[in-house]
């Protein structure tokens, strides 16, 4: 049966845009696809502010969402570039005065 057969987008459509995980990954942080690093950082801080574990103890769906929250900011770090990351990252928490 093929692809077309069975109702299932081919290899091409599969890919179009970036595997699964980047979607996911920008998804997870209420990012668009290719946004720049400064808003990936700044959503991902905003996030762990309002989901921190600590502001809802014993809660299990805030560590499960904080686990997916850092895995796709990790996944996106990697992606962005560790050099780049650092770079941008100082910039960013100096513009939120943390540094």
């Amino acid at each position: 049966m093929s692809d077309a057969e069975s109702g299932l987008p081919n290899a091409e459509e599969k890919w179009l845009g970036g595997p699964p995980w980047l979607h996911n990954a920008y998804s997870t942080l209420g990012v668009p696809m290719g946004a720049k690093w400064p808003e990936v950082v700044a959503a991902h801080q905003m996030l762990v502010a309002k989901h921190h574990p600590a502001k809802n103890p014993g809660d299990m769906r805030t560590l499960k969402l904080m686990k997916n929250i850092n895995l796709a900011f990790s996944r996106l770090r990697e992606l962005y570039g560790e050099a780049l990351v650092r770079s941008i990252t100082l910039q960013v928490l100096r513009e939120f005065k943390v540094v």
